[in-house]
């Protein structure tokens, strides 16, 4: 993109308390990616060979609800989107209607992963080669390792490192841990080892302020979060605002919209929301 949110080759994370919409962020992501557009509606897409092909590992939405989620942003895409994001977005296990169980300790983690992202030529699952890999949520698959143990997170850490020195960008879901509080907007509120905010290249935190946000339990079940960035190269991007609520039609199903931030924060300076 035109900021470094998520560069070629690189390791983004999108960090955030439970249930902060991060997930969807992450999707925003494949969405973008997958159809050569501007992330969140306001950072262009400028990957000279066009839209990219994305897998999704995510560990923590049973496939139905998962379903939901996807036809949610499908319904919110027009035509010529829709059918890129059909042809470049794969996910792992959803033809067998399972969630993953690979951890990062299993032994063939990572041959397990490089399997998934080769191109597939033949056949009624063909794909092409995979340019991005989603992975959400970290602590779904660390295994038994600790998390707050560097040398522990190595193996999982090295995958990431593994699939850029082949070409791969990454970007991965993690957790705050239990005592961020009011410090989540700081990339160190991540669960477990600095490492997960020192390896990567880029890092969209999400939080949430009571005294200008909405509160979570209202009538209209909307819910408001910010997510600010912090880039290893280049300035740094102007942080966004994210909302969702259900669809009026079908409220099992959730509609996205992208603005400026909730409560005049730095990217309040655009007034128009993206839907």
């Amino acid at each position: 993109f035109e900021d470094a949110i998520c560069q070629v080759k690189g390791m983004t994370v999108i960090h955030g308390k439970k249930k902060s919409l991060k997930s969807m962020i992450a999707l925003e992501f494949v969405r973008a990616l997958a159809t050569g557009t501007p992330f969140a509606g306001y950072i262009p897409f400028i990957r000279s060979s066009g839209p990219a092909s994305v897998a999704i590992i995510q560990y923590e939405v049973p496939p139905f609800s998962f379903k939901e989620r996807i036809l949610g942003l499908l319904l919110d895409m027009p035509d010529e989107e829709r059918l890129l994001f059909q042809q470049n977005v794969f996910v792992h296990s959803m033809n067998e209607n399972k969630m993953p169980r690979l951890k990062a300790t299993d032994r063939l983690f990572l041959p397990t992963i490089q399997k998934l992202i080769e191109p597939v030529t033949n056949g009624p699952n063909q794909r092409p080669a995979i340019d991005v890999v989603l992975f959400d949520p970290i602590q779904r698959m660390t295994g038994g390792a600790n998390q707050s143990q560097s040398h522990e997170m190595d193996g999982l850490l090295g995958v990431a490192a593994r699939l850029q020195d082949d070409g791969l960008t990454t970007i991965w879901c993690h957790h705050n841990n239990k005592q961020s509080g009011d410090a989540e907007r700081d990339p160190d509120s991540m669960t477990g080892t600095q490492r997960f905010s020192g390896d990567a290249d880029s890092i969209a935190s999400v939080w949430y302020n009571k005294t200008t946000m909405i509160d979570d339990h209202n009538p209209a079940r909307v819910k408001e979060r910010n997510f600010d960035w912090e880039v290893r190269s280049g300035g740094i991007p102007p942080g966004r605002g994210i909302s969702s609520r259900p669809v009026e039609d079908n409220p099992s199903l959730m509609h996205i919209e992208y603005g400026p931030q909730h409560g005049g924060g730095e990217g309040a300076e655009d007034d128009s929301p993206v839907f």
